[in-house]
Formats: structure tokens, sequence, C-alpha cells
């Protein structure tokens, strides 16, 4: 096989290897990011069950007076504020960081293909030319054992 086959053969195996890392650590990002996302959607979900219960909770002592009701509602109010910028912060995650983190790992999968077929490739055409190689060599030894062979004998056969 020729140097430069060899050369080139190594850099696709080297491309091949930086394409596989690429992707484990996109394919790692994405699970950081995913584990965040449900991070994200576990707060989110308490703090709307929080204020739901809330809202609904009767107080133990019933509401005198109308600056009590209003804090109370003001407390329910905050309770779904809250809530809804949880959800908010969820839902801005799952549309920024999981989106992002999904292309860049389906990139990096997508890198990592090519560069597989590229470098298979080429390992078939190192693998047909070392045959041809081979071929070629029985073939000269071959005809070295007939040369051999008739110079002993002769070309009639016989033993000189």
């Amino acid at each position: 096989m020729s140097y430069r086959l060899q050369t080139l053969l190594d850099l696709r195996r080297r491309a091949e290897d930086d394409a596989e890392k690429s992707l484990a650590d996109a394919t790692a990002a994405h699970a950081l990011a995913a584990t965040e996302q449900r991070r994200l959607h576990e707060i989110a979900t308490a703090a709307g069950a929080r204020a739901t219960t809330e809202r609904l909770r009767v107080p133990e002592t019933p509401v005198t007076t109308a600056a009590n009701a209003r804090s109370r509602e003001a407390y329910v109010k905050r309770l779904h504020a809250e809530a809804a910028a949880a959800a908010q912060t969820a839902q801005a995650h799952r549309d920024g960081a999981i989106c992002q983190a999904r292309a860049a790992e389906e990139q990096a999968r997508k890198q990592h293909i090519e560069a597989r077929r590229e470098r298979e490739a080429l390992d078939k055409h190192k693998a047909r030319e070392d045959a041809a190689v081979r071929i070629t060599a029985d073939r000269r030894a071959e005809d070295a054992a007939s040369d051999l062979a008739m110079a002993k004998f002769g070309r009639n056969g016989r033993n000189r």
C-alpha cells in the first residue's frame, strides 16, 4: 500500500474518532439539558399545584376584613404568577436549550456517519489494493518457481 493511502486512512480514522468524541459530547450535553428540563418541569408543576391548592383551600379562620381578603387574594395571585413564570421558564428552556442540544446532537451524528462512511470506503480501497498486491506477489512467486523448474529440467522436462 502506498504511503499516501496509509496517511489518508490515518487521517480518516482520526476524523472518525474526533466525530465520535463530538457525538459523545453532544449526547452528554443533550442529556444534561433534558435533566434540567425535567427539573424545571417539576418546579413548574409543584408551583402550579401549590397555587391551585392555596386557591381552593378554605382558610382556617374566616376572612373577617376586606384587608385580609385582599391580602389572601394577592397571595394566591402571587402563587399563580410564580407558577406561570416557572412554566414559562420551562417552556423557554424547551424551546431554546433543548432544541439547540437536539440539533447539535443530530449534526454531530450526521458528521460521525459521514466520517465513518469515508473511513470505510478507504478501508475497502485498501483491502482491494492489498489483495492486488498479494495476487501479484503470488503470480511472481509462481513464475519464479516455474522459471526454476524450467532451468532445472529444461524445456523437454528432463533433468539436465
